[in-house]
């Protein structure tokens, strides 16, 4: 196969994992017209789900990768829960992680774990039929998006002889995808794009300690139509709403005091370990604790106050100006997408320079969407460095209550 179909194969799959992928292709072919994809890939995991409390580690696994360029799918993931007294009492205590719930195939409900940001839509994609043939065939996961759909058995590498029926029953299941997405086509009025009201009215439905810190986190993170419009409306030095500043800047402040803190605990610690101490091993503790501990210290606090206040910067100071997503640029060693964006070089210049901006979260549907129609975007440049922008139409936008 060639470089450029792996290339793009492990695009397809880091987005879908949301980690870097890399894929070997077994075997692809057209089918009704959908790419069908036999590959082996692996990744490290970081479990951060309540279901394990396992260290990172390398997943292989064979998978089943389609894509049609008609579907438009929702994105969703669908995997096994883990069994036992240990997955259960974790779930208890801290939630389970925004999982979909059928009221009508509570079977389904118990045995799978099922999470898509618009629920809506994932409940209508997610058909009677396919929850009973995921019954009936345990240990399969799914995961989807927009053209693409990849279908699994975590961490299991497929013999050769196991090929074809593999490939059968991951058809089986897209064309039930396919009937689901018939009936999200009967209801027009759902977006199928998650926007920041889903991931608001999600978060809020979780329960556990998952769903009070993800409430907590989230209340940082909001930013209203009004908020965002109001704010680029202003002239510099403009105010700036904590929503914003969250989103562009990360919600990282407190490393600056916890940093300050590690540098005076070096300090103090050092000194009084040197005065106490006789001459010898004591007193080279007492010195590793005035240099490593400050430093380290130093060295957090200064990073993640230059970060602030760069992203400060061009949020307060920067000059507004009109442009346009020029390319996407995926990159499969990253998570996510980097989008190139043209804009003019200086004010009233009919001169064009071009920089890199990062979607924030579920704001790369929006992004990928603005690109496709060629819609216009608005950008802050950095009065100090015109190659650091904000794109204002990649903010996450939650509803005005």
């Amino acid at each position: 196969m060639s470089d450029d179909r792996t290339e793009q194969l492990e695009d397809n799959l880091s987005s879908l994992f949301h980690t870097n992928v890399d894929a070997s292709i077994r075997v692809e072919h057209q089918a009704a017209g959908v790419q069908v994809t036999l590959c082996d890939m692996q990744f490290l995991q970081s479990d951060q789900g309540v279901d394990s409390v396992s260290a990172p580690r390398q997943v292989q696994q064979t998978a089943i990768v389609l894509t049609a360029a008609e579907m438009d799918l929702p994105q969703f993931v669908v995997f096994p829960k883990s069994g036992g007294l240990l997955g259960k009492v974790l779930r208890g205590i801290a939630g389970d992680w925004a999982n979909i719930v059928f009221e009508d195939s509570p079977e389904f409900s118990n045995a799978y774990h099922l999470h898509g940001w618009n629920q809506a839509a994932v409940r209508l994609l997610i058909v009677p039929q396919l929850r009973d043939l995921l019954l009936s065939q345990p240990g399969w996961s799914i995961r989807g998006h927009k053209q693409c759909i990849v279908v699994f058995q975590p961490r299991r590498i497929l013999p050769l002889e196991e090929s074809e029926p593999f490939v059968v029953h991951a058809l089986e299941m897209l064309e039930l995808l396919r009937a689901g997405e018939e009936v999200l086509d009967e209801h027009p009025e759902i977006n199928r794009e998650s926007k920041g009201s889903d991931v608001l009215n999600t978060v809020n439905s979780m329960s556990g300690v998952a769903g009070g810190m993800m409430r907590r986190q989230l209340k940082n993170y909001l930013v209203t139509p009004t908020e965002l419009e109001t704010f680029l409306r202003q002239s510099p030095p403009r105010q700036i709403p904590s929503g914003i500043l969250c989103q562009i800047a990360g919600d990282n402040f407190m490393l600056i005091p916890i940093g300050i803190l590690f540098t005076v605990i070096g300090f103090v610690a050092g000194a009084v370990t040197l005065i106490m101490s006789e001459p010898g091993p004591g007193q080279w503790l007492g010195i590793e604790f005035l240099v490593f501990m400050p430093t380290l210290g130093g060295l957090l606090a200064g990073f993640a106050a230059w970060h602030r206040n760069k992203k400060k910067r061009v949020l307060r100071d920067g000059r507004l100006v009109v442009g346009q997503i020029a390319e996407i640029a995926t990159n499969n060693k990253t998570t996510g997408n980097t989008f190139k964006i043209a804009f003019p070089a200086e004010e009233n210049s009919g001169d064009v320079t071009t920089a890199f901006c990062y979607p924030f979260s579920i704001g790369i549907d929006h992004a990928c969407q603005q690109y496709a129609e060629a819609d216009s975007v608005q950008v802050l440049v950095d009065p100090q460095d015109s190659k650091h922008i904000v794109c204002a139409e990649f903010i996450m936008l939650f509803d005005e209550n």
